[in-house]
């Protein structure tokens, strides 16, 4: 896992590099959490990291190109704007459905969108040369 943390004035972004595998999820959330508290979006780090994993999550089990491709993780802090961007890109070519509203309580999957949806103010997707990213809006 590769963090590299970058702060100015009126913006503050980290961006996390690491091989696709669901066992660096917690590992992630302690670094997310860590660098947030020091931003910020720290009155927001409890959504955040809930984001983050979810996005994270997502792109591992469902639109990464396979166990140890590339996943990064970008936080991005705009101060001035109030706003909290997080970015998942994968190199998969597989993008996320729409939550439809229709999972039952007893299915173990299937809310993460949902998740995300209701914790942010906006989230999408947008392709690239070499996969997709998927993207979600806070406050702070």
């Amino acid at each position: 896992m590769i963090a590299e943390p970058l702060v100015g004035a009126e913006r503050q972004q980290l961006v996390i590099g690491v091989s696709a595998g669901l066992s660096v999820l917690a590992d992630v959330r302690r670094s997310v959490r860590s660098w947030l508290t020091m931003t910020d979006a720290a009155p927001c780090a409890d959504e955040a990291c809930l984001v983050t994993h979810e996005l994270l999550a997502n792109a591992m089990e469902h639109g990464s190109a396979g166990e140890g491709s590339r996943v990064e993780v970008r936080l991005d802090v705009v101060s001035r704007a109030g706003l909290l961007r997080i970015t998942v890109r994968d190199e998969g070519g597989i993008f996320p459905t729409e939550p439809s509203g229709g999972t039952s309580a007893t299915e173990e999957a299937g809310r993460g969108l949902s998740i995300v949806s209701a914790l942010s103010r906006a989230w999408g997707m947008r392709a690239g040369n070499s996969g997709k990213s998927v993207w979600a809006t806070l406050g702070i």
